[in-house]
């Protein structure tokens, strides 16, 4: 009896391994997942050194949008209904009622955070450490190029991208900044950055019904 609970208890907990890193995949790349890097080392073929870098980069972390703030407050309407001052509470080191981070009355709706300007500064030291070949040269607009949608989140992440690549290396004052030129792929039509919008088939399965596997 006792083997078979031990191969009960091993199957359980194989399967939910297996669950577990299968949601691992789904959520690896969702829109409310956090992003934190991965910054194994990279093996070059022989003889093979990098000599230019194309990339698209997500914006960082940003603050809720305004239909999600809506539910947010709503939440916490409910919540603070329920859990009282005077009401005994299972977590220690909550202030009680809950509230929203003191920030989000100056951010904008979708506005980068803090940690989402960190994320994409440290994106771009991890590549210049990564491909010091690449970024010889200073900065020209001939040799670098930041292309962003229209949106704040992604000219802001845009801009502190710029600053982890060129810190330090600009010609602006004692802190050396270097200002960069970001151009914008358009608002209206934007088939670059924004080509899904222009996909009927986006359209229908993803936006209005939801992704079907």
């Amino acid at each position: 009896m006792a083997w078979r609970l031990l191969l009960l208890t091993t199957v359980v907990l194989l399967l939910l391994h297996l669950q577990e890193s299968k949601q691992s995949e789904l959520f690896r790349f969702g829109t409310k997942t956090a992003y934190h890097f991965d910054n194994t080392s990279l093996t070059f073929p022989e003889g093979c050194q990098p000599v230019h870098i194309n990339m698209v980069l997500r914006h960082g972390s940003r603050y809720p949008s305004g239909g999600d703030r809506e539910e947010i407050d709503e939440l916490l309407t409910s919540l603070n209904k329920i859990y009282t001052v005077n009401k005994p509470f299972r977590y220690q080191n909550l202030t009680i009622p809950w509230d929203k981070p003191r920030a989000w009355s100056d951010a904008e709706p979708s506005e980068l955070t803090s940690v989402g300007e960190n994320e994409q500064y440290n994106i771009a030291k991890r590549f210049r450490s990564r491909f010091p070949e690449v970024f010889v040269k200073n900065y020209w607009n001939k040799y670098y190029k930041f292309v962003s949608s229209d949106k704040m989140r992604t000219a802001q992440s845009a801009m502190s991208f710029a600053f982890g690549l060129f810190e330090a290396r600009g010609p602006v004052t004692t802190s050396k900044f270097q200002p960069v030129a970001i151009t914008f792929s358009g608002r209206e039509n934007d088939k670059l950055l924004s080509s899904y919008k222009w996909c009927p088939r986006y359209e229908i399965d993803v936006k209005n019904m939801g992704l079907k596997r």
